[in-house]
């Protein structure tokens, strides 16, 4: 019998295809390797587990396959190109092994649309997260997993007894590594275009072995399923990050102080904001960074509510690629022409935003040189700003107060917002107003004499 490897920082061991073990259990890695009927239904386990399946219900990995964006991005970019261009055709099964693992094992590709309603819409599902033992290969990446069908479900608890099924503890579930496989990814053209545990590994919170559980799947009191015992310390199912308001708020902090009290109209003032990434254990934004929008805003707010924007400059010796920093509605994204069908297609506005405020971002460039949102065409990476863990940043503005500027009080107001994509993608697939969501704001008074 083979052995299960368990899934430690370490990685080893070589995993293929559908591997028979004794006692009826198989390993599955491969596309086609097991069929639908091979998973339960979320709602099988829920019977039992009935506050984690409510909590699941409401998460992205339950809707890992059927939210908007994901069914526009996969049906109507990345699988026509991966049809058009061999470069990238295994784009076509590479984001199914991910978004809806059941698919890509049952070899449902492409699975048909959400609203066709079939077993691909169950995303990440319970049965799928909890047959997990292993990888491919010695790294994780790129949906490498191993899964082990039985009757036995895997998990974090050595005491762990069930009715319904078989339970064995699994180390695997309590490392950062289990969640790799499909949080890091590389491209076509060998570029790590989601490097999120990879991040965390090198930051402070992987170096002190605070692990992705422990921020993402925090443990309350409660019982895990009917006839559980009551526990401290039950796992919940949110997995809230980057599509959680809730998460994103607070996720840094800001601190803003000018370097004089007082000035006069006409007077140029320093003005120094500090962006603290105080809780986030990777780079923030992470993850599908091509397309997730966070920026600092700067105003100087009336005491009748009229704002001005102070923009964000580029300081003498920096590199022609800090341009990337700052906001700008010039044309993007060409490369979604050909996918689209629409060759002549002139771009879409590249932020969607007010233009000159700081952005914290990497740049992703297509074979062509030009910004691109498709991950999977992304050839180079030559712009990376984005918040390191624990990081402050301090951001220097210089303004010339307007001489028509009206005497009295005035806040300096900074605000750092969060967009999971940019407005001017989501109106071409029709996808309607993407929330934007504050972060921070701070504020620092002066006197305009």
């Amino acid at each position: 019998m083979l052995k299960r490897f368990l899934w430690t920082l370490a990685f080893g061991c070589v995993m293929l295809g559908a591997t028979a073990l004794a006692g009826g259990s198989r390993e599955v890695s491969d596309q086609g390797s097991a069929s639908y009927a091979d998973f339960k239904p979320p709602e099988f386990c829920g019977a039992c587990h009935q506050d984690i399946h409510q909590q699941w219900q409401g998460s992205a990995m339950a809707r890992s396959f059927t939210m908007d964006w994901d069914q526009a991005e996969y049906f109507e970019l990345a699988l026509p190109h991966s049809r058009i261009d061999p470069k990238v055709a295994e784009v076509e099964s590479g984001c199914i092994r991910c978004h809806s693992p059941e698919a890509f094992l049952a070899g449902d590709i492409p699975p048909k649309r959400a609203a066709e309603n079939t077993p691909a819409n169950r995303g990440i599902s319970c049965d799928v997260c909890h047959s997990v033992t292993g990888i491919e290969g010695k790294q994780p990446f790129n949906g490498n997993y191993v899964l082990t069908l039985d009757d036995t479900v895997f998990g974090p608890r050595k005491d762990a007894v069930a009715q319904a099924h078989g339970t064995k503890f699994n180390d695997t579930y309590t490392t950062a590594g289990y969640c790799a496989d499909c949080h890091d990814e590389q491209d076509p053209y060998g570029v790590w275009v989601k490097a999120t545990y990879q991040e965390w590994q090198a930051g402070p919170y992987g170096k002190a072995g605070i692990a992705c559980q422990q921020c993402h799947m925090t443990t309350g009191p409660g019982i895990s399923g009917i006839g559980g015992r009551e526990r401290p310390d039950v796992v919940q199912h949110f997995f809230m990050g980057g599509n959680s308001q809730t998460k994103l708020r607070g996720a840094a902090e800001m601190a803003v102080y000018p370097q004089k009290n007082s000035v006069r109209p006409g007077d140029e003032l320093q003005v120094k904001v500090a962006v603290i990434s105080a809780k986030p254990g990777h780079m923030f934004p992470t993850g599908s960074t091509e397309e997730r929008q966070l920026w600092l805003t700067l105003e100087a707010v009336a005491p009748d509510g009229s704002a001005t924007r102070i923009p964000a400059q580029l300081a003498p010796g920096d590199s022609p690629e800090k341009r990337y920093s700052l906001t700008s509605n010039q044309l993007a994204y060409q490369d979604m022409g050909p996918m689209m069908g629409k060759p002549d297609f002139a771009g879409a506005a590249r932020e969607a935003l007010p233009e000159g405020d700081r952005i914290y971002r990497m740049m992703f460039l297509d074979p062509q040189g030009r910004p691109t949102i498709a991950q999977w065409n992304c050839a180079s990476q030559p712009f990376d700003n984005r918040l390191r863990p624990l990081e402050t940043r301090v951001e220097v503005y210089t303004w010339t107060v307007p001489v028509e500027m009206q005497v009295g009080p005035l806040a300096l107001r900074a605000t750092l917002r969060y967009r999971k994509l940019p407005q001017s993608v989501a109106d071409l697939f029709q996808l309607g107003k993407i929330p934007i969501v504050e972060v921070a704001s701070a504020e620092a008074d002066v006197v305009i004499k």
